[in-house]
């Protein structure tokens, strides 16, 4: 009888109606029966709103194909190859009429009005143009072919009626979207470039035309088919991140194309900031693709030093001499990966599971021996994987792909010191992205990153675990570190240094011990993303984290900001305190060790240790009148603290009142929290901040960076009483007509 039903699920029913159970079964069956109408119902809303972007597309093949093809030709053919030959057709009719009209209008009606005759670009060179873009033409079409198939298939942000967003959300997306174009643009095109093979391989191809009577409407899509596709992937790309309407979309393709041909006419009606003529006339004339053989020998010179220096102590000569350099470069890297590995796992857990036995971690939650030997074993199997990847980047800085530099005279040291933060933020932020990805594609997951989180639990985690992965999910999780490479100078040291921490950091959050410090990504943090597989994607940091909404954070540091005290008073003297005393207790005493600390090291750095270089002897203040300074401050202390306090309870209560406080400028950062959604520590970060720069900025040192409120401006505050009323930057005086420039700068601000 069961054999002959229809489902398992009324199989299910008879089982509980024999257990007396058949109403639970009707009850079961009814809820089912409604989740499956409810999704039924959502996959047919979606799927009517999809065909929406079908039917559009639809009426522009109509529209386009009727009046240029036979319909015996196009109707038969399937929707995407549809698409495909309108956009062919109708790319091919852009390109010829625009550079027609152009050119005749440039050319003939206004003959040596815009252009002297010797500048205008010959027939042939015309037609070797018109010859290139029609070889590329069909493979530039199917980018925005692709474009409108996964619109269709609802895998873009894209909608289709512009009454789905009110017109202010309209014109900020297209706004949003127009900007990530336009990084997007700028980098690719840099990057073809800087990057040697791309440049010689793709871009050469539109740089033959290289001069004013070469350049015509015309070399506007004179591109290798790649490239052209390389350059328009930002308008593909945004589409996955800024909501944008479908049809303004195609519109801003469509004048893309009408722009490209525009910016080679070489007509030098620059209008600021738009990207005209003129300027890309220069870009085509005067730009340099080579780099000195020079800079690229002290790259090879260096990373063979290092391969003779870990190869020598390790292996005979015979060994490795006789071998390829890139093979030298992987034998130094694999070698010294697994060096490094097993001694600095092997040393940390011999300390927290040995020497402090019982300390950081109970006995129980101590990992077991076969549990670490499987994560050698693992983590041995992939090195060679792993330490592959190292050498592919440095033979890339070797040959000259990146924007890696060899010598720190290059740049000044706050340069330097720059670049490395925006390489840090972009290899956190690229890992971030990676390690979230490994989390969300299944497929990925099932068939790499799963063999990392077999260990996930507290017993079973230990610093051995840090390198046992899938060989591909390590190597994933390093290529924000090469990515890097083309987009920030930075130094080869600095890459290879950065690397080898990464890899002391990827042992170090593996050991379960939870002394994390804010913002630091410590182990507590990483723990919980190996317990709850959804939190805590971060590799160095938790501002990823915090930014996207995938933070959680160890429960025992859930209220660890007024624990600040601790370190100060006996707990007796504030813990029974109210709550609102204690913090403004702890602002009291940090504002004043900030103002001591900062104030006296800077004093003791400028008037002591560079006595004479930034002030003459006779200028340094007395000490008289900086005691008086500290009396004045120490008075006002009391109630300057009082206001971050008051800030704090309204953030807590969520208290909606003006403050009749004194201190009217550190007013607008209360004021600011009644506009603007701000995270708490950011705030307290940023008054803590303040009170840094407020110090800065009465030391009279002119080294002004514009737009910046150096204290050379605010010198000039304090001398005519008139001028230089900003905090952080120059501008509000700058629009309001209040700002004076300090004398030694007035001729930098001739130049500008």
């Amino acid at each position: 009888c069961h054999c002959q039903r229809n489902s398992v699920r009324e199989i299910w029913d008879d089982l509980f109606s024999v257990c007396g159970g058949h109403e639970r079964a009707q009850l079961t069956r009814s809820r089912s029966g409604k989740r499956r109408r409810i999704d039924t119902k959502m996959a047919v809303d979606n799927a009517s709103y999809l065909m929406q972007f079908v039917d559009e597309t639809s009426f522009y093949n109509r529209i386009v194909l009727s009046h240029l093809l036979p319909a015996s030709l196009w109707e038969p053919l399937p929707h995407f190859l549809q698409t495909w030959l309108r956009n062919y057709l109708a790319g091919n009719l852009l390109y010829f009429i625009s550079g027609f009209l152009w050119c005749f209008y440039i050319y003939h009606l206004k003959l040596n009005v815009y252009l002297p005759q010797d500048a205008i670009p010959t027939r042939k060179a015309m037609l070797l143009q018109i010859h290139v873009a029609m070889k590329a033409m069909p493979c530039y079409t199917l980018l925005p072919t692709v474009s409108e198939y996964m619109i269709e298939s609802g895998w873009t942000r894209c909608y289709s009626r512009i009454g789905e967003l009110s017109w202010i959300l309209y014109f900020v997306s297209i706004a949003t979207y127009l900007v990530l174009v336009e990084i997007g643009i700028y980098w690719m095109h840099r990057e073809l470039h800087d990057i040697k093979p791309l440049y010689k391989h793709l871009h050469a191809t539109h740089h033959i035309y290289n001069k004013q009577n070469t350049l015509s409407p015309f070399a506007g899509l004179a591109f290798h088919p790649v490239d052209g596709i390389l350059q328009a992937l930002p308008h593909v790309i945004a589409l996955f991140i800024v909501p944008i309407h479908f049809t303004t979309h195609l519109g801003l393709l469509f004048v893309e194309a009408i722009w490209t041909a525009n910016i080679h006419d070489c007509i030098h009606g620059n209008i600021w900031p738009v990207m005209g003529a003129g300027y890309h006339t220069i870009h085509h004339t005067t730009y340099k693709h080579n780099y000195e053989n020079g800079f690229l020998t002290q790259f090879v010179d260096e990373t063979t030093f290092y391969n003779r220096i870990v190869l020598s102590h390790l292996l005979p000569a015979n060994l490795w001499e006789p071998l390829p350099r890139f093979l030298q470069t992987w034998l130094r890297s694999y070698l010294t990966g697994n060096l490094f590995y097993f001694i600095s796992a092997f040393l940390w857990c011999f300390y927290i599971y040995y020497l402090k036995r019982n300390v950081y971690i109970p006995e129980d939650s101590i990992p077991t021996r076969k549990a670490m030997i499987q994560q050698i074993h693992v983590a041995v199997k992939g090195m060679p994987w792993y330490t592959l990847f190292p050498t592919v980047s440095e033979y890339m800085i070797e040959r000259g792909w990146t924007k890696c530099y060899s010598t720190l005279d290059q740049f000044n040291w706050f340069l330097c010191f720059v670049y490395i933060v925006l390489y840090l933020f972009i290899v956190e932020f690229g890992m971030y992205l990676v390690h979230k990805g490994l989390h969300d594609i299944k497929f990925l997951y099932k068939h790499l990153h799963a063999t990392h989180h077999m260990y996930n639990k507290q017993n079973t985690l230990s610093p051995f675990a840090g390198f046992a992965s899938h060989p591909l999910d390590g190597i994933l999780q390093a290529a924000p570190h090469v990515i890097a490479l083309f987009i920030v100078p930075v130094h080869l040291i600095t890459h290879m240094s950065l690397l080898f921490l990464g890899g002391i950091w990827t042992t170090c959050i593996h050991d379960c011990i939870h002394g994390n410090i804010w913002p630091i990504m410590g182990a507590g943090y990483h723990t919980i993303h190996h317990t709850t597989y959804k939190h805590n994607y971060g590799q160095y940091t938790i501002c990823m984290d915090w930014m996207f909404g995938t933070l959680k954070i160890p429960v025992a540091e859930d209220n660890g900001l007024d624990q600040k005290a601790n370190h100060l008073l006996p707990a007796n003297l504030w813990e029974p305190l109210p709550h609102f005393l204690q913090t403004w207790l702890r602002n009291y005493l940090a504002g004043n060790l900030l103002y001591f600390i900062s104030g006296f090291l800077w004093c003791f750095y400028i008037y002591y240790l560079k006595l004479n270089v930034y002030f003459p002897k006779d200028s340094i203040p007395t000490k008289k009148a900086m005691i008086m300074q500290i009396h004045v401050a120490m008075k006002a202390m009391p109630w300057y603290t009082l206001l971050p306090t008051v800030s704090e309870y309204m953030i807590e209560r969520g208290l909606a009142f003006h403050p009749l406080d004194g201190i009217l400028q550190a007013v607008p950062h209360v004021i600011a929290l009644f506009i603007l959604p701000i995270h708490l520590i950011t705030h307290l970060s940023l008054l803590f901040l303040e009170g840094i720069w407020t110090a800065s900025i009465h030391d009279c040192i002119h080294g002004n960076i514009w737009p910046i409120m150096g204290a050379g401006y605010h010198t000039i505050h304090h001398t005519t009483y008139k001028h230089n009323y900003g905090h952080y930057t120059i501008w509000m005086d700058w629009m309001f007509g209040t700002l004076k420039v300090p004398l030694a700068e007035d001729d930098n601000e001739k130049v500008k």
